[in-house]
């Protein structure tokens, strides 16, 4: 084992830990979660295991594999976030306008 292997693997733990505690998620976010960190571990132990599926996969190296599948979910990410983050502005500027006219009605 590689000097940088047991950092990773802790450094995975770590993360995939942090996100099962801090955050308040449903089943299948979770089970998601605890997939990826299962698969980062096992590649981060075993790394020629990416080189042979790459090759099967008629990829040439583990790491361009690797990078490949990371860009399409960290995109599907940025849209997940985008869209939380409009929906969230809509409510706010939804709950604006109400208090503005309860303010109103007072008045």
């Amino acid at each position: 084992m590689i000097p940088i292997q047991p950092l990773l693997i802790v450094l995975v733990a770590l993360l995939g830990w942090g996100y099962l505690v801090r955050f308040r998620s449903m089943f299948w976010d979770r089970l998601i979660v605890i997939g990826i960190s299962a698969a980062a571990v096992v590649l981060v132990s075993y790394p020629e295991l990416s080189n042979r599926i790459a090759n099967r996969l008629g990829v040439s190296r583990g790491a361009d594999l690797i990078f490949y599948l990371t860009l399409p979910g960290l995109l599907f990410m940025i849209l997940l976030l985008y869209a939380k983050t409009t929906r969230q502005e809509e409510q706010v500027a939804s709950l604006t306008r109400e208090l503005a006219l309860l303010r109103a009605e007072r008045k």
